[in-house]
Protein backbone atom coordinates (compact mmCIF):
# COMPACT_ATOMS: atom_id res chain seq x y z
CA UNK A 1 0.00 0.00 0.00
CA UNK A 2 1.18 3.72 -0.85
CA UNK A 3 1.40 5.47 2.46
CA UNK A 4 1.18 8.73 1.28
CA UNK A 5 -1.60 8.37 -1.38
CA UNK A 6 -3.28 6.38 0.41
CA UNK A 7 -3.77 3.73 -2.57
CA UNK A 8 -3.99 0.14 -1.76
CA UNK A 9 -2.08 -1.31 -5.32
CA UNK A 10 -3.26 -4.59 -5.32
CA UNK A 11 -6.97 -3.69 -5.62
CA UNK A 12 -5.44 -0.91 -8.86
CA UNK A 13 -3.66 -3.78 -10.34
CA UNK A 14 -6.56 -6.23 -9.77
CA UNK A 15 -8.82 -3.79 -11.64
CA UNK A 16 -11.21 -2.52 -8.20
CA UNK A 17 -13.29 0.17 -9.76
CA UNK A 18 -13.22 2.18 -5.84
CA UNK A 19 -9.64 2.50 -6.17
CA UNK A 20 -8.97 3.50 -10.08
CA UNK A 21 -12.07 5.88 -9.15
CA UNK A 22 -9.71 6.72 -6.20
CA UNK A 23 -7.08 7.54 -8.42
CA UNK A 24 -8.75 9.36 -10.85
CA UNK A 25 -9.53 11.95 -8.33
CA UNK A 26 -6.04 12.35 -7.12
CA UNK A 27 -5.14 13.06 -10.61
CA UNK A 28 -8.18 15.09 -11.54
CA UNK A 29 -6.77 17.20 -8.73
CA UNK A 30 -3.61 17.38 -9.76
CA UNK A 31 -4.32 18.07 -13.21
CA UNK A 32 -6.46 21.48 -11.74
CA UNK A 33 -3.52 22.46 -9.90
CA UNK A 34 -1.70 22.18 -13.57
CA UNK A 35 -4.50 23.85 -15.26
CA UNK A 36 -4.90 26.47 -12.64
CA UNK A 37 -0.72 26.96 -12.37
CA UNK A 38 -0.73 27.19 -16.48
CA UNK A 39 -3.35 30.03 -16.54
CA UNK A 40 -1.52 32.26 -14.06
CA UNK A 41 1.71 31.67 -16.03
CA UNK A 42 0.51 32.28 -19.31
CA UNK A 43 -1.37 35.44 -18.25
CA UNK A 44 1.53 36.77 -16.47
CA UNK A 45 3.81 35.80 -19.78
CA UNK A 46 1.13 37.05 -22.06
CA UNK A 47 0.91 40.53 -19.72
CA UNK A 48 4.93 40.59 -19.51
CA UNK A 49 5.73 40.49 -23.22
CA UNK A 50 7.28 37.10 -22.81
CA UNK A 51 7.47 35.32 -26.10
CA UNK A 52 8.06 31.90 -26.95
CA UNK A 53 8.66 30.07 -30.22
CA UNK A 54 6.24 30.81 -33.19
CA UNK A 55 4.23 28.16 -33.22
CA UNK A 56 3.11 28.44 -29.13
CA UNK A 57 2.51 32.08 -30.68
CA UNK A 58 0.07 30.93 -33.38
CA UNK A 59 -1.63 28.34 -30.93
CA UNK A 60 -1.76 31.06 -28.04
CA UNK A 61 -3.93 34.33 -28.17
CA UNK A 62 -2.10 37.48 -27.81
CA UNK A 63 -3.63 40.29 -25.22
CA UNK A 64 -5.66 41.88 -28.59
CA UNK A 65 -7.68 38.96 -29.27
CA UNK A 66 -8.27 38.21 -25.49
CA UNK A 67 -12.48 38.41 -24.26
CA UNK A 68 -12.86 37.29 -21.21
CA UNK A 69 -10.23 35.66 -18.33
CA UNK A 70 -10.63 32.16 -17.78
CA UNK A 71 -13.27 31.67 -14.69
CA UNK A 72 -10.50 30.22 -12.15
CA UNK A 73 -13.46 29.36 -9.74
CA UNK A 74 -14.58 26.70 -11.68
CA UNK A 75 -11.30 24.83 -11.84
CA UNK A 76 -12.55 22.18 -9.94
CA UNK A 77 -16.03 21.60 -11.45
CA UNK A 78 -13.81 21.40 -14.95
CA UNK A 79 -11.45 19.08 -13.34
CA UNK A 80 -14.36 16.71 -12.65
CA UNK A 81 -15.63 17.06 -16.15
CA UNK A 82 -12.41 16.09 -17.80
CA UNK A 83 -12.03 12.78 -15.41
CA UNK A 84 -15.48 11.53 -16.07
CA UNK A 85 -14.98 12.50 -19.93
CA UNK A 86 -12.23 10.07 -20.38
CA UNK A 87 -14.27 7.24 -18.23
CA UNK A 88 -17.50 7.66 -19.71
CA UNK A 89 -15.64 7.64 -23.15
CA UNK A 90 -14.08 4.46 -22.32
CA UNK A 91 -17.18 2.58 -21.28
CA UNK A 92 -18.42 3.32 -24.76
CA UNK A 93 -15.85 2.36 -26.37
CA UNK A 94 -16.37 -0.96 -24.20
CA UNK A 95 -19.66 -1.03 -24.86
CA UNK A 96 -19.01 -0.82 -28.58
CA UNK A 97 -16.29 -3.40 -28.36
CA UNK A 98 -13.64 -1.15 -29.11
CA UNK A 99 -9.94 -0.56 -27.11
CA UNK A 100 -10.17 2.23 -24.58
CA UNK A 101 -7.85 5.00 -24.23
CA UNK A 102 -5.22 6.05 -21.94
CA UNK A 103 -4.66 9.41 -20.34
CA UNK A 104 -1.79 10.74 -22.09
CA UNK A 105 0.44 13.61 -19.64
CA UNK A 106 1.28 15.08 -23.64
CA UNK A 107 -2.13 15.34 -25.37
CA UNK A 108 -3.58 16.40 -21.89
CA UNK A 109 -1.37 19.67 -21.62
CA UNK A 110 -1.95 20.17 -25.61
CA UNK A 111 -5.66 20.16 -25.09
CA UNK A 112 -5.94 22.01 -22.17
CA UNK A 113 -4.06 24.77 -23.78
CA UNK A 114 -6.61 24.18 -26.63
CA UNK A 115 -9.64 24.97 -24.43
CA UNK A 116 -7.97 27.71 -22.65
CA UNK A 117 -7.64 29.46 -25.99
CA UNK A 118 -10.89 28.64 -27.11
CA UNK A 119 -11.93 30.30 -23.79
CA UNK A 120 -10.45 33.29 -23.03
CA UNK A 121 -11.25 34.21 -26.99
CA UNK A 122 -14.71 33.02 -26.95
CA UNK A 123 -14.39 31.52 -30.01
CA UNK A 124 -13.12 27.98 -32.18
CA UNK A 125 -9.97 27.65 -33.87
CA UNK A 126 -9.25 25.14 -36.95
CA UNK A 127 -8.27 22.06 -35.87
CA UNK A 128 -4.82 21.38 -37.44
CA UNK A 129 -4.58 18.95 -40.18
CA UNK A 130 -3.40 15.12 -38.85
CA UNK A 131 -4.58 15.75 -35.52
CA UNK A 132 -7.55 13.90 -34.16
CA UNK A 133 -9.57 16.41 -32.09
CA UNK A 134 -12.89 17.08 -30.82
CA UNK A 135 -14.44 20.43 -29.58
CA UNK A 136 -17.71 22.11 -27.90
CA UNK A 137 -18.68 24.52 -26.09
CA UNK A 138 -21.55 24.20 -23.35
CA UNK A 139 -23.04 26.84 -21.04
CA UNK A 140 -20.92 26.11 -17.58
CA UNK A 141 -24.52 26.08 -15.48
CA UNK A 142 -25.41 22.71 -15.61
CA UNK A 143 -21.91 21.33 -18.32
CA UNK A 144 -21.12 17.59 -17.41
CA UNK A 145 -19.10 15.18 -19.35
CA UNK A 146 -22.08 13.18 -20.06
CA UNK A 147 -23.55 16.47 -21.60
CA UNK A 148 -19.96 17.19 -24.08
CA UNK A 149 -20.43 13.99 -24.57
CA UNK A 150 -23.78 14.25 -26.10
CA UNK A 151 -23.28 16.69 -28.24
CA UNK A 152 -19.96 14.63 -29.74
CA UNK A 153 -22.05 11.88 -30.42
CA UNK A 154 -24.72 14.13 -32.17
CA UNK A 155 -22.21 15.07 -34.48
CA UNK A 156 -21.31 12.66 -37.28
CA UNK A 157 -18.02 14.01 -37.34
CA UNK A 158 -16.85 14.01 -33.48
CA UNK A 159 -18.77 10.37 -33.08
CA UNK A 160 -16.51 9.56 -36.22
CA UNK A 161 -13.69 10.66 -34.34
CA UNK A 162 -14.30 9.44 -31.33
CA UNK A 163 -14.69 6.03 -31.83
CA UNK A 164 -11.62 5.48 -34.12
CA UNK A 165 -10.03 1.53 -33.54
CA UNK A 166 -6.87 2.88 -34.15
CA UNK A 167 -6.56 5.31 -31.41
CA UNK A 168 -5.24 4.61 -27.44
CA UNK A 169 -4.59 7.76 -26.19
CA UNK A 170 -6.06 10.82 -25.03
CA UNK A 171 -6.35 14.21 -23.73
CA UNK A 172 -8.69 16.08 -22.75
CA UNK A 173 -9.28 19.66 -21.93
CA UNK A 174 -11.73 21.23 -20.69
CA UNK A 175 -11.96 25.81 -19.25
CA UNK A 176 -14.40 28.09 -18.36
CA UNK A 177 -15.03 31.88 -19.14
CA UNK A 178 -17.75 34.19 -19.58
CA UNK A 179 -20.63 31.89 -18.03
CA UNK A 180 -19.42 29.25 -21.26
CA UNK A 181 -17.49 25.90 -20.79
CA UNK A 182 -15.30 24.44 -23.24
CA UNK A 183 -14.13 21.12 -23.67
CA UNK A 184 -11.28 19.48 -26.01
CA UNK A 185 -10.51 15.70 -26.61
CA UNK A 186 -7.47 14.80 -28.74
CA UNK A 187 -6.48 11.70 -29.64
CA UNK A 188 -3.83 10.00 -31.08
Amino acid sequence: MMRGAGINMRAVLSGNPEAIAQIQRVLSVFMAVVTFASATVSTLQSGAGVSSSPLAQAEQPGLDSLVQPLDTYRVWEDATIRNDIVYILNRSRTDTARPIVHSDFGLSMQAQKWAERNATTDSYAETPAQVVMVQAVLPSKGASAAKFLEVWFNDPASQKALARKDVNSIGVGVASAGDKTYAVIQLS
